[in-house]
């Protein structure tokens, strides 16, 4: 059970029937062995019986098929009226001396029209339509304004179906009418469940009878049969779904950058995707160290997009658009799309992605191969994350903008900070298992990299140096107004690139320094300054100023 997390898994079989129909009997005599006795009518391809008990599988079958108890000189058995045996006269079974009287009628009970229903629509398993789900329906003549569904787990043909459906609302219609009719002892030898017929020529069904002193009371039940006949009736489309062939998941972890309230972990993202529409997600597991207890995560459903580069992305600037640079990535299934986006749209935060650990967007999005897309007009470096140094072929790419991928939990995220932590997976329904090493770069607890560094004299031989910070609690930008720290206090290291011997890195509380004329002395020409701003959990990456 190790490979399905402690769980029982889940099994699905398909069972093949010989070939031909079968009726309600056949079912019911093969369910209740020697006690069923059963006959049927109508005929259907295939049953899902289903319940704790054979009455509770038997039910929805003898319901439609009108399988009632009828005895007779063999003694019970269970069938439907048509099936019982011809109909018996009801003047046969009287007294020689005593006539049928339309007097005998004792009593006559007629249901209202409004409760009867408007009409029956019957529910079953359509072999036309690969066995999904068919309905047919049929009005019930005079019927009030619902609508009785009954949901029969019988494979039926469409035509059949309708036929059935048609039967069933003329029997609604014909349970309204009930006579009490007054008999003598000879009407004990009349069966209970067969086929009446008066005098008048109507049919009536017993449905019961009760000895009094003054003689046999009868129940009958109007009895009008539509006859077991296929009627023409469509289907409809048949929605069937692909035969996929086995399809080859891919689950990829990002270490995304804050995008919302800064946090005390790293915001690890895990996205997965499968090589065709018919994989169905990835189960997951966090293991926190090499022998540690696997914790159950989830399943992580399939991304809207996910694949990897497909060549190189070479290095650009996080401050302009990029019209030189473009991505060319490879997505894991044929089917996924990317779409263009105008300018609005962009500068609006649409077509967010990551591409290994920088974060971009695209304004244009073009397709140049099975799975293969050309992405361009880029702005780069969003949300503080590197564009400096490019990414290799190879890196993950996903779209941000799916709710289909998972974030790690706050807490598993601070216990991957170790560096051993991993995620295991296992497609849905399988159990091989693949693990991918947790990122530990934690982007979302670094500090921004300060902008808009200056450099000016001091006129005695020194220079102000001043900056602008960023904040990782908000990474937009906001004309005159000052953005949240997002750290518990502000502070600054700046050091001297190349290190100069004698001279030690300075420390400021405010994003300013400034250097006097003795050590811009001592200063070899090609130095630069390297300011960085100290973070609660982490350096940001450095603004480098050239001061010789």
């Amino acid at each position: 059970m190790g490979a399905f997390g402690n769980r029982i898994p889940s099994l699905t079989f398909e069972v093949e029937a010989d070939a031909g129909s079968v009726n309600a009997g056949v079912i019911g005599n093969a369910l209740l062995g020697e006690a069923g006795r059963c006959v049927g009518e109508w005929p259907v391809a295939g049953y899902a019986a289903s319940g704790d008990r054979a009455r509770d599988a038997l039910a929805p079958l003898f319901d439609v098929d009108g399988v009632r108890a009828v005895n007779g000189p063999d003694g019970w058995r269970l069938a439907p009226a048509t099936l019982a045996g011809a109909p018996l006269a009801l003047s046969h079974f009287r007294e020689a001396r005593r006539g049928e009287s339309a007097r005998d009628a004792i009593e006559r009970q007629r249901a209202p029209l409004a409760s009867l229903p408007g009409a029956i629509r019957l529910r079953h398993y359509e072999p036309e339509r690969d066995y999904q789900l068919g309905q047919q329906s049929s009005a019930v003549a005079g019927g009030g304004v619902r609508e009785d569904r009954i949901d029969l787990p019988a494979v039926l043909p469409a035509t059949v179906a309708r036929a059935l459906a048609q039967r069933l609302a003329a029997a609604a219609a014909d349970g309204r009418e009930t006579l009490i009719w007054q008999a003598d002892l000879a009407a004990l030898a009349l069966p209970v469940g067969r086929i009446v017929v008066l005098a008048d020529g109507s049919k009536w069904r017993l449905a019961g009878r009760q000895a009094r002193a003054s003689g046999i009371m009868l129940e009958l039940k109007r009895h009008q049969p539509v006859p077991a006949a296929a009627l023409p009736a469509e289907p409809g489309v048949s929605v069937r779904p692909p035969d996929w062939p086995d399809a080859v998941g891919t689950v990829h972890l990002f270490d995304l950058p804050n995008l919302g309230s800064p946090g005390a972990a790293a915001r690890i993202l895990i996205a997965a995707a499968g090589s065709n529409d018919g994989w169905r997600g990835a189960d997951c597991w966090f293991v926190p160290a090499v022998d540690g207890e696997p914790i159950a995560l989830g399943t992580v459903r399939p991304a809207a997009a996910l694949g990897q580069l497909a060549e190189p992305l070479a290095a650009g600037s996080d401050t302009l658009v990029d019209r030189v640079h473009s991505v060319l990535v490879t997505l894991v299934n044929p089917s996924m799309t990317l779409e263009t986006v105008d300018e609005v749209a962009l500068l609006g935060g649409a077509n967010r992605a990551m591409v290994g650990n920088e974060m971009l967007q695209f304004g244009t999005a073009e397709v140049v191969g099975s799975a293969t897309w050309r992405l361009s007009h880029l702005l780069r470096g969003r949300a503080g994350t590197g564009s400096a140094t490019g990414q290799a072929a190879g890196m993950p790419f996903v779209m941000l903008d799916d709710s289909a991928p998972m974030l790690l939990p706050e807490a598993l995220a601070v216990a991957a900070e170790s560096g051993a932590a991993r995620v295991q997976w296992a497609p849905r329904g399988g159990s091989a298992m693949t693990d991918v090493t947790v990122p530990t770069a934690r982007q979302a607890l670094r500090p921004l990299a300060p902008v808009h560094g200056r450099i000016v004299p001091d006129g005695a031989g020194g220079v102000l140096i001043s900056w602008r910070r960023r904040s990782r609690a908000d990474a937009g930008w906001r004309d005159h107004v000052d953005l949240p720290l997002g750290e518990g206090q502000e502070a600054w290291r700046i050091v001297l690139s190349p290190p100069v011997p004698g001279i030690a890195a300075w420390e400021s509380a405010a994003p300013m320094l400034s250097i006097d004329a003795g050590v811009m002395a001592a200063l070899p020409p090609g130095t630069a300054l390297a300011i960085r701003q100290v973070g609660d959990f982490d350096l940001s990456r450095p603004l480098v100023l050239p001061l010789i």
